[in-house]
Order: structure tokens, then sequence, then C-alpha cells
């Protein structure tokens, strides 16, 4: 039991029934007429974000799936017990985000008295800022008392490190509450209030204002009607401003695309507006197709606006407009579902056209990605599926081994999404796949082919996937063979996971991705082995490595009888500040208040060719979505 934790931790402020030391009470006239102190004075940048950095490059396919892979993979849905219910609120229609009763996760009690508390005490008791960063978003992440803790976060957004005020911004906003968003707008629209929570009078640094627009976005689900239309006059302005950046503008773009207000269609056609402007900067109008679509997710399928976005998209999509825009058109097309046969028909035409022809490779992979969607959300016209997956086995043919994993990973989507798919096309497509993965001597193409067959949820590639982990030397595809066994979910696959869980554990990314599988799988034996490497039973303090890499295992399959070693891990003052940071990381996500990461509602289908610095640098790693 969490309860039995030897570690003496404070009691949250509203158990306290006053506020707790390090919880700032609201400032009162005297105390609001001086700057705001920061909790950390450091002025330097944070010392990570991400683990290891494996994506390729731009064409690379691993990319669209580390930004896309969190419905697919529904690890919260895994690993907890409890009866699973279909949420309305999904993104897309197809991609089934639920909501997951959670009997084995940390209860609100255990949440309130232990977990928080012992995230506060820690903060308190560091001046790193890696930890003070990790402790905000897991504050964030559990989403209780978002008033109080919007106050504990605002504290830094003063702090002299940008990313640490960064991080403080986009916490507000991932709280998803509607009682942080005055302090948000006065972030974006850089007003007195904005600059005073940030002490700079001279004016709140443009990539705080990007962070906060991205959090007004997510706020959104705890926003009332009201509220919605606050957030959209404040995200327009700010977008229409003749003086403000292009990463500002793009930020803009995409929070206008997640707030889902009352009279959608007034968004949506300035957003069109947006798309259509030549003279708008091109990484702001790229931006445009993704949020339209989402803009659109709860209008009917009959909406007179759908056609519009459509034949918008499609004269778009023309070879004389920039490649950015048209790929993002091209990647967006296929999510405008349920228009009946002739429409769905025309536009398979187009996209198989593109897959084939597109002028540039980007174009002719999101082509194939933007089929899968098509050809998914047919409802019952076989025939459109069926020809949909020809295409994709024609683009295996390719010559390109690029082209050909985003084809096999296309098919994978395309099966993963069409539970009623059945009949000669569904078996073409399996055995298609499974050739492409024993055929192929390219590691990347395999790796994509492996995670497609999971995808698919080929019990005929059970014994290949095995043999992949088990005989091959490439790290990077017994990770994605791990996921893949995964999927197909039988147990057959757990002992050959285990053995390779047990190697892992100075390859942080071997040990994430062999996690995954094992938790898809139902294991219980992952979660001893991870935490006998945080807490060793000889008492040896483990390396940053083994404890970086067991904290994030621990984050995805753990529960509320995981949160103790966590804790525990977190009060060692013998482990290092970064290894503390790991443990908060970690906490955080066990007692995560969604189903879904908060990364997910930023960059589901983005161009993110097109992304701004504020939304994702892959080479920097500064970005939003680049945060763990």
């Amino acid at each position: 039991m969490l309860l039995s934790i030897s570690v003496t931790f404070f009691v949250s402020p509203s158990a306290q029934g006053q506020s707790q030391t390090g919880v700032p009470t609201p400032l009162g006239e005297q105390q609001a007429l001086q700057m705001p102190q920061a909790p950390i004075s450091d002025v330097l940048p944070l010392s990570h974000h991400q683990l290891i950095w494996e994506f390729g490059n731009s064409d690379s396919w691993q990319r669209w799936w580390h930004l896309n892979q969190a419905p697919y993979l529904q690890l919260r849905r895994a690993v907890r017990d409890g009866s699973a219910e279909i949420s309305a609120d999904g993104l897309l229609q197809w991609k089934l985000p639920t909501h997951v009763e959670d009997i084995k996760a940390p209860t609100r009690a255990q949440k309130e008295y232990l977990i928080l508390p012992g995230l506060y005490k820690l903060a308190e008791q560091s001046r790193n800022r890696d930890v003070h960063a990790e402790v905000m978003t897991s504050i964030a992440r559990v989403g209780l008392f978002p008033e109080d803790n919007g106050v504990y976060l605002r504290r830094y957004l003063a702090s002299p490190s940008v990313e640490l005020a960064q991080t403080a911004a986009l916490g507000l906003g991932v709280m998803e509450s509607g009682a942080a968003l005055e302090n948000l707008l006065g972030l974006l629209t850089d007003d007195s209030t904005g600059r005073w929570m940030t002490a700079h009078k001279e004016g709140v640094p443009t990539s705080l204002r990007s962070y906060a627009a991205y959090s007004i976005g997510l706020s959104a689900p705890g926003m009332d009607p009201k509220q919605k239309e606050l957030a959209v006059n404040g995200l327009w302005n700010t977008l229409a401003s003749e003086d403000t950046s292009v990463d500002l503008q793009a930020s803009c773009v995409v929070a206008l695309g997640m707030v889902q207000p009352e009279q959608v269609d007034n968004v949506v056609w300035k957003l069109l507006g947006v798309l259509q402007a030549k003279d708008a900067p091109l990484e702001i109008r790229a931006m445009c197709p993704s949020a339209i679509t989402r803009a659109i997710a709860k209008l009917p399928a009959s909406h007179a606006l759908r056609t519009e976005i459509r034949n918008t998209f499609i004269e778009l999509m023309d070879s004389k407009h920039p490649a950015l825009l048209r790929q993002s058109c091209v990647q967006s097309l296929g999510l405008l579902a349920d228009r009946g046969s002739e429409v769905m028909q025309r536009d398979l035409e187009i996209l198989e056209d593109i897959s084939h022809s597109g002028k540039t490779l980007m174009e002719r992979n999101f082509a194939c990605i933007s089929l899968a969607y098509l050809g998914a959300s047919c409802g019952d016209n076989e025939q459109i599926r069926t020809q949909t997956a020809r295409v994709l086995m024609q683009r295996l043919d390719s010559s390109n081994p690029e082209q050909r994993a985003w084809a096999g990973l296309a098919l994978g989507v395309l099966g993963a999404n069409s539970n009623d798919w059945s009949g000669s096309s569904r078996v073409d497509a399996d055995k298609a796949l499974l050739n492409g993965f024993l055929e192929t001597e390219n590691d990347s193409e395999k790796s994509a082919m492996a995670l497609a067959l999971g995808l698919s949820g080929q019990h005929r590639a059970l014994d290949p996937l095995m043999n992949a982990c088990a005989e091959t030397g490439n790290p990077t595809l017994r990770s994605y063979c791990a996921v893949a066994l995964g999927l197909i979910g039988d147990t057959k696959a757990e002992e050959v996971l285990m053995k390779q869980l047990q190697s892992a554990t100075q390859q942080p990314v071997l040990l994430e991705r062999t996690t995954i599988g094992l938790a898809l799988l139902g294991s219980e034996k992952a979660t001893p082995f991870l935490v006998q490497q945080i807490s060793p039973a000889d008492k040896k303090t483990p390396t940053l490595a083994t404890l970086a890499a067991a904290a994030r295992g621990l984050a995805l399959i753990g529960n509320a009888r995981t949160a103790p070693h966590l804790l525990t891990a977190m009060a060692d003052k013998n482990l290092t500040p970064l290894a503390r940071a790991y443990a908060a990381q970690a906490l955080g996500l066990i007692a995560d208040k969604n189903s879904l990461p908060w990364q997910y509602r930023l960059s589901a289908d983005v161009n993110y060719l097109a992304a701004t610095e504020s939304l994702l640098d892959w080479e920097s790693g500064n970005g939003a979505l680049n945060r763990r």
C-alpha cells in the first residue's frame, strides 16, 4: 500500500486547510507592487529534455511515429485494471482514446497526501533547475488544486532561465484548468500583468508568449464557453497583430485548432483565410491544415464547411504552391472523413497520384499516411478500403527504402484503425508486410515493417519478430520489434522481452520500448525488475543511466505500488539531482490525470517539417514537444 511508505512528507495545502510552505498565497495590494522573485535564479538552460535522439533525418518515418504513437499504444489502458469506455472527445473519430477506470492508479488521497507533498519537498530541498522543471511538470500532470498550484507555477515565470519559465508556462496549460486563463492571456498579449509576472518590464519574451499560446490550447478542456471565447479572441488578436513574430503566430494557429469554442465556424473561416493568404509567412500557413481538421472534429460530416475546406486543400496541393504547404494539405486531406463514396473516391485518386509522383519525397510519404486515414474512415465502403490497400502495397515496390518504410507503416495504421477490415485485401496486405520484413536488409525499413506487423496484429509474425529480438545486433530494430510483439499481444513473447529488458539497463531507448512491449502484453515481471534497479537489494547507488532508464520504464507501467519507490528515490540525497529529477518525472506520469500524454494534443498529425522552434526542434531539443 502506498500509504505504508516510511518516508515522511508534508501534507498538501488543501489537506492542511492552509497554504503549504513553498505554495504562495495570492498577493495582497502591497505585495503586488513588488516584482516577483523566482525560486531559482540560475540562468542556464535545462540540461535535458529527451533521453536520447534517434529519429533519423527529416524524411524518416520514426519522427511521424514518435509524435503520433500515443493512441495506438494506449499504455494507460494496457497497464490498468478496470473498465474502459470510449471517449467522445478523441481528436480523430477512428482513433479511440479511452477513459480508464484506473483502479491500480494512485488514488486522489494518495496524490493529495503523499505524491504532491513529496514533489513540493523535493523542490524545497534542491536548487537544481532540472529538479524544479520536473517537479513543476509533474504537479501539472496530477492536476489537483489548479488555483493553488497555478500560483505555485506562476512564481517560476520570473526565472532568469528562459527554459524554466517556459516550463512554468507550459505547466499552467497541462493542468487543463480555466483558472489559469487570465494569467496565460496576460503572457500571450504581453500586457502589464504578463510583464509583471515575468519581471520583464520591457516586454514578455516572445518564446514565453508562444508557450502561453500552446498552454491556452491545452487548457481548453477545463474552460467554460465564455472562457473559450476569450481564449479565441486573445489568440486571434495576437495572430493578426502586425508586429507579432512568425513563431508566435504559428503557435496561435496551433492553439486555435485546440480550443473548440461553441461557434467553431468563425474560427475555421479565420484559419482558412490565413491558409490562403499568399503574403503570410509559410510556416504559419503550413500549420493551418492540421489546426482546421482538429477544429472541425465535432462538426457533422454533412456540414457545408467541410466541402470548402476540402476544395481549399486540393487547390493548395497543386505543384505551383510551396512544398511545405502542399505537404500539410496532403497530410490533412485524409482526415476529412465520411463525405460520401464519390468524394472519397476522388480523394483516393488524388492521394494515389501524389503517393506515386508527388514533387517531393515527403509529399509522397504523407500521402501514404493520408491514404491510411481515408481507408480507415470509409465506414462500410469496402471498395475504398480495398483500393487504399492496393495503392499502399504498390508503394511497397518502390526503389526507395524510406518510402517503402512509410508505405508499410501506413498499412499498419490502416489495419490498426480498421477493426472490420477482412477478406482477400486484408490477407494480401498482411502477406506483403510480412514479406517486406523478412526480405529487406535495411534496418530502418525492417523496423517500420515490424511496427506495421504489430499494428496489424499479425500473429504469423510472432516467431520472426522474436528471432529478430534475440539475434539482431541493432538495438533500434530490437526496440521496435519489442513494441510490435506487445501490440500483437501474445504472451509467448514475454520471456524474450524480459531477457532483452535485463540487458538494456544502460540503454534507455531500448529499455523504454522493451518496457512498452511488456506493458502491452500485461506482463507482471517488468515492474519488480525495474524497481530493483532503482532500489538495489545491496543498497548500492545505481548509475545515472540505469536509474534514468528504470525510472522511465516505471513511468510507463507503474501504479500505486510503484510510487513509494519513486518517492524514496526522490528523497535520497545520495542520488544526483538529475537522477532525482527523473524519479519526479516518472512519479508525475504514474499519477497523470489523463489517459493520453498532453504532448499528443499538440502533436497529432501536425506537419512537423514546418514546426517553429518553440513547438519542436529536433536538433536542440528546446521545443514544447521535446519535453518528456
